[in-house]
């Protein structure tokens, strides 16, 4: 099971208070529903055994639009460039970072570098979705999601 850590961060943060939704005119859409007719953009990081299964599936949904994949190998990219044409290869996470129109990052690489990736991500102001665990450990882990460390 994956962790999405971006909404609960910005759950536990105070200084980002939330503004009632305001009324629409009968028909109108909300702000949220126009948001969930749109595709989210996206890109994955990490190609590897499970990796290109999360590839698969989000260049599957329809309101998602996979662009960019990474990984540091290179046989991996080329499986990803076959099978889905469509969407970008590199081997320099920081250029996911760096690419204004991708609003989500899913991370899929080995769990080692889960703390850091995630970490960037959102200082980066990505949303951020995570293979297990979220942190190899618990102290990184509460820090991902706003949580002061336990002594």
């Amino acid at each position: 099971m994956a962790a999405s850590v971006k909404t609960a961060r910005r759950r536990s943060s105070a200084s980002r208070p939330t503004a009632p939704a305001a009324p629409t005119a009968a028909g109108a859409r909300s702000p949220a529903a126009a948001l969930a007719a749109r595709q989210v953009r996206v890109a994955c990081v990490g190609a590897g055994a499970w990796g290109i299964n999360l590839v698969r599936q989000f260049a599957s949904l329809p309101l998602a639009k996979l662009m960019l994949c990474c990984d540091r190998r290179q046989e991996r990219l080329e499986l990803v460039r076959s099978q889905f044409p469509s969407v970008a290869v590199t081997t320099e996470y920081a250029k996911i970072l760096r690419t204004p129109e991708v609003e989500a990052v899913v991370i899929a690489a080995n769990a080692q570098w889960h703390y850091e990736l995630v970490t960037q991500a959102l200082a980066h102001d990505k949303h951020v979705f995570v293979e297990k665990p979220l942190a190899l450990r618990a102290q990184d882990a509460a820090l991902l999601v706003g949580e002061p460390p336990e002594d």
